[in-house]
């Protein structure tokens, strides 16, 4: 099954010529991820990849069926898009919890060349005692040198966030409510 089946491709479009050529492919397959562009560099935080084996795991292992074959991930990778030649996307370290179908945003304060990346809600790993992949209350913020837990707001997953007038909004498409 393809279905949102993780890639490592990645291409730009160029807009002179109207076509898209290929560019530096992802360190690791991922599906579900975000894209941020944050001071010239571009972030692909977190995502679901697919589990073919490894160390302790193998497909056949019951919760990795039950998960249908899905693994959350907790890494960030970037790709300076502003420097001469080939750009490579190099992995920068790991987000506070592995998480995928987030909302995430960049945020450049005026007057200041650091930013930092808003993640919103997602959902994490998966748990067998549900049977699921359980959606996350927690807002973090990415800073490319640290991370931290930032808040909390509902549980959601599949958000969508943007920037208006210096705030970010975030508007959730799934509240997952558990008994």
């Amino acid at each position: 099954n393809d279905f949102a089946k993780p890639l490592d491709s990645v291409e730009q479009y160029e807009i002179g010529s109207d076509s898209w050529e290929p560019v530096d492919a992802l360190n690791e397959e991922r599906g579900d991820k975000q894209l941020i562009n944050l001071n010239g560099k571009i972030y692909a935080i977190g995502g679901e990849g697919k589990v073919d084996s490894g160390p302790g795991i193998t497909v056949d292992d019951p919760l990795v069926v039950l998960a249908g074959g899905s693994i959350v991930l907790d890494t960030v990778e970037v790709l300076d898009i502003t420097v001469d030649g080939d750009a490579e996307w190099v992995t920068k370290g790991d987000m506070p919890a592995s998480l995928f179908r987030f909302g995430a945003s960049g945020w450049v304060e005026e007057g200041s060349d650091d930013g930092v990346i808003f993640v919103f809600g997602g959902q994490v790993g998966f748990e067998a005692e549900c049977e699921c992949f359980r959606t996350t209350e927690k807002v973090m913020v990415f800073n490319p040198s640290q991370s931290k837990v930032l808040g909390q707001s509902a549980p959601s997953a599949g958000v969508a966030i943007s920037v208006v007038v210096g705030h970010v909004v975030a508007v959730a498409a799934i509240v997952m409510v558990l008994a």
